[in-house]
């Protein structure tokens, strides 16, 4: 037990010293293992984690989602839908802001990508939005936030880690994240209408033929979501085979639409490996960590001694809430759920939890993670697209955000049915 408190606490100075956070993992939890059981037996456990987990048929969804947004960004198929929403929301009190969180949605169906989504859409949305009135805050601040809702609506790579953790069907766990994603993005939009009501409306006029006429760019986006989502909730693919569909319809689509060309594959080929190798070392490191916590015995009495507290379930969820948020402010979204799941999921279903909807709070604070600084990466995306707005706007208007995902966490506490209403039809 003293082990694995020690190990915590050295692994957050690490952090907090600014060492990456997959070599404080391996650090730590390498470290700890040599004390328990020796260097032999360290190297065995480390090795067993790359051969016996990593090396396994159904983590090549992560690789293949992370293609496909890719893909999806880098030849501009997705860059148009901020148009639509533009035309037939730009007019509604708050209109832009309301359009910037429907097309994040939008592009949240086709990529499952935080930082894609802030960059696409907050290039077309903030120069406009800082034209039409709204402060430098909430301009970026809601560009920020409407990108965290990738992490929720499928195809999630968030959704495939918890998965692929807790041995968890990611079919059902990415269909169980689609209501959520919605009831998430109509919570920012009822805040945006009470907070932007006083913005001027948008002075340029559409008409009902040109609103129409801007739906022919949603054709990718329908093809996109039929091709993944439909053969995963019909049972006529794996996640990883509808991760595959999905990396080759938006291959076709790019191709057929004349968008790709040897740069744009080989940029996207370039940031998957990238992208997919961090998440790789992460995961390997926080398991490492994780075999050196159980070993440690602070896993067990960890999760003994609060379940014997006996405090109220609600109490518990709250703790355990805070601790996430907590957690947010240092550790990467990835990092925080590899880290902390072989922790938190043992006790979460001895408190009589379901698995599918404590997958998609974890993700819903992996959301909050990504706008929470001083790591969040979505604050850092929307600073490279907006460079002469203070980091410190950027972080005030996300905060506004912040309240809402608390706010709607509580609801998926008390109407769970939200989250497993779809994942009981399939």
């Amino acid at each position: 037990m003293l082990a694995g408190v020690i190990g915590i606490c050295l692994f957050l100075l690490l952090v907090v010293l600014g060492v990456p956070i997959a070599l404080a993992l391996l650090a730590v939890g390498f470290g700890g293992l040599v004390c328990l059981v020796g260097f032999e037996g360290a190297t065995g456990m480390t090795g067993g984690v790359l051969i016996n987990y990593i090396a396994n048929y159904t983590w090549a969804v992560i690789p293949m989602f992370v293609f496909m947004g890719q893909l999806g960004y880098h030849t501009g198929l997705l860059t148009d839908i901020f148009k639509v929403a533009r035309e037939w929301l730009g007019r509604l009190p708050g209109g832009l802001a309301i359009s910037v969180e429907v097309a994040d949605s939008i592009f949240a169906a086709c990529s499952g990508s935080s930082i894609s989504a802030c960059v696409v859409v907050g290039q077309a949305s903030i120069p406009l939005m800082r034209q039409s009135g709204y402060s430098d805050a909430m301009a970026t601040g809601v560009v920020a936030a409407g990108g965290t809702i990738a992490a929720l609506i499928p195809p999630s790579i968030a959704i495939c880690i918890y998965g692929l953790i807790v041995e968890e069907s990611i079919g059902k766990l990415l269909i169980a994240g689609i209501i959520p994603g919605i009831v998430t993005a109509i919570i920012y939009i009822i805040f945006i209408l009470i907070r932007c009501r006083k913005v001027p409306k948008l002075e340029e006029r559409t008409t009902w033929k040109s609103r129409f006429y801007s739906i022919r760019y949603l054709w990718i986006v329908v093809v996109i979501i039929i091709a993944i989502m439909g053969g995963i909730y019909n049972g006529i693919c794996t996640p990883t085979e509808g991760g595959a569909v999905g990396a080759f319809v938006v291959f076709a689509l790019a191709l057929a639409t004349r968008r790709m060309n040897w740069n744009t594959l080989w940029q996207s080929l370039r940031s998957t490996a990238l992208t997919t190798g961090m998440i790789l070392i992460i995961i390997v490191g926080a398991m490492v960590l994780s075999r050196f916590l159980v070993l440690s015995g602070f896993s067990a009495a960890f999760n003994t001694t609060i379940a014997g507290l006996g405090w109220p379930t609600l109490g518990m969820f709250m703790i355990i809430t805070a601790v996430y948020f907590i957690l947010g402010c240092f550790v990467g979204g990835t990092a925080m759920l590899v880290m902390t799941l072989p922790i938190f999921y043992p006790l979460m279903m001895h408190l009589g939890f379901d698995s599918l909807w404590f997958g998609i709070i974890c993700v819903k604070y992996i959301e909050m993670a990504v706008i929470t600084p001083p790591v969040g990466v979505n604050l850092y995306a929307v600073k490279s697209i907006a460079p002469d707005i203070p980091l410190s706007t950027i972080t005030r208007g996300a905060a506004q955000f912040l309240a809402m995902d608390l706010l709607t966490i509580m609801v998926y506490y008390f109407f769970p049915q939200i989250v497993l209403f779809l994942p009981s039809l399939m």
